[in-house]
Order: C-alpha cells, then structure tokens, then sequence
C-alpha cells in the first residue's frame, strides 16, 4: 500500500465517523429549533449507512469515495431542510462548501466533481420541487446560479488541487519505489563487493600460499642442484684421483725401465769398450787372427750403431714418458699412446736383451778365438 493509499485509508474512516456523527446532529439541531426530527435523524442514518457498507468491502475504493461524496452532501441537505424557515437556513448552506473540502481530502478529483454535481442538482431540483427546503424566502433562481458559481469555483480549483496531490503522491510513491529499489540494488552491489572483496583476499592468501610453496620449491631445487653439482664435483675429483693414480704408476713404471735401459745401454757402451780394447789388443798378437779381428771389428760396429739406435729410442722413450705424464690430467687418450710407449719400450727392451746376448756371444767367440 502506497502513501496515496494510506492517507485515502485514514481520510476515509474519519468521514465515516463524521457521517455518523450527523446522526445525533440532526437530532439535536431539529429539536433546538423545535422542527420534525425524527425523518432527519432517519434519513441521515440511512445515508451514513451507505458509505459504511463499501468502506467494509474495501477501504479506498473509487465506489466508496464516490457513496461518500453523495452522501455527505445529501446529510448537508437534510440540515438546511431541517432549518426550513429559519434565519440561520441561508447560513447553513456555507457547510456545502465546507463539506466539499472536507472530501478534497479524499485526494480524488473525481469525487470532488461528484460532490459538486450532487450539490448542483440539490438546489436546481429542490428549487422548483420545494423552494422552502433551500432558501427561506422561497425559490430565487439567482442564488440558485451565485451558489452554482461558487461551486464550480471551488469545484475547479479542488478538483485541480486534488488532481495534482494525486500525481505528487503517485510520484513520491515511485520515487520511493526507485529509491528502495536502487537501494537494494546497492545492497546487493555492496553484499557482491564484500562477496568480491572476501573472495579477493581468499584469492590472495591463496596465492600467497603457492608463492610460498614455489618459493619452498625452488629452494629445494636449488639445494637438490647444489647437493647434484657437489656430488657431479666429488665424483670427478674421485675419478680424476683414480686416472691420476692409474697413471702415475704407469708414468712411474715407465720412468724405472727407462732408466735400467739406460744403465743397460751404458753397460753395453763399457762392455763395448772394453771389448774394443781387448779385440786391438788380439789384433797386436796375431797377424792370423786378423780376418777375425776385422769381423770383431765389423761386429763391434754393428753393436754401436746398434748402442747408438737404443740410446736414441731411450730418449725418444723419455720424451714419450715426459709428454704422458704431462698429458695424464688432460685426456684419457693420453692413457692408449703411453700403453703404446710402454709396448714399444718393451720390445726395445726385448731388442735390447736379444742385442745383448748377441754381443755377449760375439764376444766370447772373439775372446775364444
């Protein structure tokens, strides 16, 4: 229910209870003055009854508001009949006017011009059906058209007073609608954005949360990577302690062969020598061993050509074991070329011994012969 309807409601039941109250008046007014009162008092009842019965159907019907108009103005009628002959009877016709207000308040201009037109035909018929009921000297048209004037006056400007109290209380009645409407809207623009905002910092703490756990993430790939590089590192310093010590005891292998070769060759190179001198002095005794001694001497060539080739495989052998034990740390192919070296000492090794007793042999012929 709007305001229009809620003061249509009041309004409505307030004129009902003036409608009754003309019961009583009509009663007392007419005994006052010592007129009838028993058919006023009636018909102002039945006309008070009227209204009340579409007032209990529905408060603020246009049906009850038009009962009303007619009614309350019939009730002024029986008052200035009442009053028939009295001097106060053209004073009681001011209650029309008064009357027509009072139903103004009813805010509908329908029942304004209701009013006005059962006041109209109140006076225009009683007029000429019964001049005493309206004017105590009997029927005057031109009171009749002075009343209707004034009306019409009051009718109009009720009428358009009502009419826009109406639209006011429409407006005001949508504007509060607009109003309750926009602010539900901002209710619930206001629950969504506490909604969003809650959501927002559920979002937040939520991602605060997977920083965190990224964060704690990459901290341990970064300690798994570090424990892996250290581990890559221990690994290869094992291996590369492992190769170093592989080597060395080659290198070192290889160091000592190369060195008894070398006392070996100088070995040789004495026993060469001492050969040589024994061979010249063979040579000084016997003219007939000299075939002998130029083949000892023949010999004795080969063997230093051959002293002179082992001496320059020893130090090509010490050059080969001095860039492997430079290389060893380097590379790992370093590894099959010092095997190679090795092999290759060996069988020098082994050419060496054959040499050896070759010459061992050539010299106990010799020393023999």
């Amino acid at each position: 229910m709007n305001a229009l309807d809620q003061l249509r409601q009041s309004v409505s039941k307030n004129i009902t209870i003036l409608l009754w109250l003309h019961v009583p008046l009509q009663a007392i007014a007419a005994l006052s003055i010592g007129a009838e009162w028993l058919v006023p008092t009636i018909g102002s009842a039945v006309f008070a009854a009227i209204p009340t019965v579409f007032l209990r159907k529905e408060m603020v019907s246009l049906n009850f508001r038009y009962a009303v108009a007619v009614c309350y103005m019939v009730q002024v009628g029986i008052l200035v009949y009442v009053f028939s002959g009295h001097p106060l009877q053209i004073d009681i016709h001011m209650y029309f006017f008064a009357a027509l207000a009072i139903v103004a308040a009813l805010c509908c201009w329908k029942t304004v011009v209701t009013a006005a037109a059962t006041i109209a035909l109140h006076h225009l018929i009683l007029n000429f059906a019964f001049p005493a009921a309206i004017f105590p000297e009997g029927a005057d048209f031109i009171r009749v058209i002075l009343h209707a004037v004034v009306v019409i006056l009051e009718c109009v400007v009720l009428g358009w007073l009502t009419f826009k109290l109406a639209v006011a209380f429409r407006e005001s009645t949508q504007l509060v609608e607009d109003a309750q409407a926009a602010k539900a809207q901002a209710d619930q623009e206001t629950e969504r954005a506490r909604e969003a905002t809650k959501t927002a910092k559920e979002s937040e703490g939520h991602i605060l949360e997977l920083k965190a756990e990224a964060e704690r993430m990459n901290e341990e790939k970064v300690l798994a990577a570090e424990t892996e590089q250290e581990r890559a590192r221990l690994e290869r310093h094992a291996v590369a302690d492992e190769f170093e010590a592989a080597v060395g005891s080659i290198v070192k292998k290889v160091a000592e062969n190369s060195h008894k070769v070398s006392r070996l060759a100088v070995n040789m190179q004495n026993l060469s020598t001492e050969t040589s001198g024994k061979v010249s002095e063979t040579a000084g005794v016997t003219d007939a061993m000299s075939n002998n001694v130029q083949t000892v001497s023949a010999a004795t060539e080969e063997l230093s050509a051959s002293i002179q080739e082992i001496s320059k495989q020893v130090n090509q052998s010490n050059q080969v074991t001095t860039s492997a034990s430079e290389r060893a740390t380097a590379t790992g192919a370093t590894m099959e070329k010092l095997k190679a070296a090795a092999q290759q000492i060996s069988e020098v090794v082994g050419l060496i011994s054959d040499i050896a007793e070759q010459t061992n042999l050539l010299a106990l012929n010799a020393t023999i012969e």
